[in-house]
């Protein structure tokens, strides 16, 4: 039996990352007490968590607190976080948790740094030659003028969990319209071309240790049939184009052209962690479109394929046990459920 170890797991609610995360926690053996923290205790599923409390979403000295006491109560070794917000709140404050001797779940801060932002990544790749799809800054409306191939896809340059706020484009006048409404509400964003189709999108984990050595990668290849799997979906001509949304499902499967590209993408980044790389593979080659330098929403579906990623982590960094990284080929299906769930009060077991 494993010696009980408490994590932290933050985001736990609304079906996101967090939950995810404390779902592939269960899957495995480990003994561990998992704390769950969210803005809200609405949409959570306490039967998974040991604990739970309310945090808000606001940084400062008030969650820094809050959070800090959360860890010490509970005598936390290791942190996952379940979004973005949380995951910039403990790079910030990255060497006084690790004083702490509290296992920080987030990258480098080389990749950190620049991971969020599209525009850097795809620059920053693009030296590196990394294949990725043509892409455009847009500040103003007028810069849809410099697009030079359609569909473009639009989107945020930062802040576009779940495909919020993602559209395709397929001339210039529907380009510049959407382009108008996004900027006209303050989101930063870019335009990339969207090559390939609805059957060429792969969602690709790769997980390297703190030497920034590759242990392994598990490949997801997307399967957009249900409507829960997309934001839209466009038939022109003989291709589907789609925008994906936050739940993924498909066909985990093994591809060494595929493998090798993306382990070289993850060694570019000098990814220290868990990275996952989305893309598109089109003869033969595979076209980055996004980045993350954390565990996603994926993460649970890679679980039940044999690929935990949260359970290894914890194995190898805090139990100095020896993980592998194997996974099979299989078919991974998502449904929705409902349920009727006691309300329980912040700090109940």
């Amino acid at each position: 039996m494993f010696p009980e170890i408490s994590v932290l797991v933050t985001a736990v609610g609304n079906m996101g990352v967090g939950e995810q995360i404390v779902k592939s926690l269960r899957l495995s053996a480990l003994n561990v007490s998992i704390v769950g923290i969210d803005i809200s205790a609405f949409n959570i599923v306490h039967e998974n968590l040991d604990f739970f409390y309310e945090v808000s979403s606001r940084d400062g000295d008030e969650k820094m607190r809050c959070i800090s006491k959360i860890i010490s109560d509970h005598a936390i070794k290791m942190v996952f976080v379940g979004c973005e917000n949380d995951y910039m709140f403990f790079h910030r404050h990255r060497s006084y948790f690790e004083s702490k001797s509290v296992y920080l779940a987030i990258n480098s801060d080389f990749l950190s740094s620049f991971a969020f932002d599209k525009q850097k990544t795809y620059c920053y790749l693009m030296e590196k030659g990394v294949c990725i799809p043509r892409f455009w800054k847009i500040d103003t409306p007028d810069d849809c003028n410099r697009i030079q191939i359609f569909p473009v896809v639009i989107k945020p340059n930062r802040n576009a969990s779940g495909s919020r706020n993602v559209y395709i484009a397929f001339n210039q006048t529907e380009a510049w319209h959407l382009a108008s409404y996004m900027l006209s509400r303050k989101i930063d964003i870019v335009a990339q071309e969207y090559v390939g189709d609805a059957d060429s999108e792969y969602t690709i984990s790769v997980t390297s240790n703190l030497a920034g050595e590759v242990l392994g990668n598990i490949i997801i290849k997307r399967n957009f049939d249900a409507s829960i799997t997309y934001r839209d979906k466009i038939r022109k001509g003989n291709r589907v184009y789609v925008v994906a949304s936050g739940i993924t499902q498909g066909m985990a499967l093994h591809d060494e052209k595929i493998e090798k590209q993306v382990i070289s993408i993850a060694q570019c980044l000098d990814s220290r962690f868990s990275v996952n790389i989305q893309g598109m593979f089109v003869n033969g080659k595979f076209m980055l479109i996004e980045v993350h330098p954390t565990l996603t929403g994926s993460v649970y579906i890679r679980a039940l394929a044999g690929y935990n990623e949260p359970a290894n982590l914890i194995k190898r960094e805090l139990l100095n046990e020896k993980t592998t990284y194997k996974y099979d080929d299989v078919q991974i299906v998502r449904r929705l459920t409902c349920e009727a769930v006691k309300y329980r009060k912040e700090g109940d077991r």
